[in-house]
């Protein structure tokens, strides 16, 4: 995850804890769960880009394993938080 990565999912880390505080107490529970994906995508894509500011062989297979669960990570969020603005426009 780059810069421009981290940045967007902390916009989004923020915009999604506004969503939270003013949404009824029946949706609290999948916007602490989104907020908590999203929270654990930003700290494993900089501990990720950290580990990738290593040389290119000393980076692997840590490198691999970070990025494949950041990715893993961020599409959990994003569907999580697509599934919940579905519901609200219906």
């Amino acid at each position: 995850m780059t810069v421009a990565g981290l940045l967007l999912a902390g916009i989004a880390l923020l915009w999604g804890a506004i969503d939270v505080l003013r949404a009824r107490v029946t949706r609290h529970r999948r916007g602490f769960t989104y907020l908590l994906l999203l929270l654990a995508t930003i700290v494993l894509g900089f501990i990720n880009a950290l580990v990738h500011a290593k040389d290119g062989w000393a980076a692997m297979p840590t490198g691999l394993i970070l990025s494949a669960v950041v990715v893993l990570l961020a599409a959990a969020a994003s569907a999580l938080g697509l599934a919940g603005s579905s519901r609200r426009t219906a």
